[in-house]
């Protein structure tokens, strides 16, 4: 025991005080590193939270651009048949237009036709009033 005692300080003393000070210092690291554990244990709550937001929300919007797009496509669908059917209706337009025409053509000429008619059968009817004046007033003389 002399051998240990130096300076009027007892090893084992020294040797108890630092082995409570390493406890105690191990005992602090030990709740420090609990405290961080559960600030930790609390951040990863909170993103796994947020996690499940975030997820939430992508699967709601992919939900409503996947119905987007199916909307998209029935109006796209639509409108084709819509082009289509003006297609058609544009050919038929055509058609009557090229028919119209050719029907009014006849009608301007059967209207010209009519009045060479009616002009020919007025002459012809005051052709026919001459002689008919003529012939009667000859057969008025020939009565006087």
């Amino acid at each position: 025991q002399i051998l240990f005692e130096m300076s009027g300080v007892n090893l084992d003393e020294l040797l108890a005080a630092k082995s409570q000070e390493l406890k105690d210092l191990q005992g602090k690291k030990v709740d420090s590193l609990n405290h961080e554990i559960e600030a930790l244990t609390l951040q990863l709550s909170e993103c796994r939270d947020q996690y499940n937001e975030l997820k939430e929300s992508f699967e709601y919007n992919l939900n409503l651009l996947s119905d987007r797009d199916a909307e998209l496509e029935k109006h796209d669908r639509i409108l084709a048949e819509l082009n289509s059917k003006i297609g058609s209706y544009m050919a038929e337009i055509s058609d009557i237009k090229v028919s119209l025409a050719s029907s009014q053509e006849r009608v301007s000429e059967e209207n010209a036709k009519r009045e060479e008619l009616i002009q020919s059968f007025q002459k012809k009817i005051k052709d026919l009033e001459a002689s008919f004046e003529y012939e009667y007033k000859k057969k008025e003389q020939q009565v006087y």
